[in-house]
């Protein structure tokens, strides 16, 4: 069976993630667009965050931006 791009990618279930950073007073948070594991040994995960977004310039002065993974029953936040 072939699929198209778009019914390649319908059929993945990915999870949310959600960044969140505090530096200098301000706080910010946003979902991640794209995320991955990137390393196994040592085990490594990244984030892409947008340069136009604020979340972006508080995570990058800030001393541990955080990532959270979302349960599926708590998507509400997102």
């Amino acid at each position: 069976m072939t699929f198209g791009f778009d019914d390649f990618t319908a059929r993945l279930d990915y999870p949310v993630l959600v960044v969140t950073a505090a530096a200098d007073g301000a706080r910010a948070g946003c979902l991640v667009g794209f995320g991955s594991q990137c390393s196994i040994d040592p085990p490594r995960f990244t984030v892409w965050l947008s340069k136009a977004n604020r979340t972006f310039r508080v995570a990058k002065r800030a001393e541990f931006p955080v990532v959270h993974l979302l349960p599926a029953h708590r998507r509400d936040r997102a």
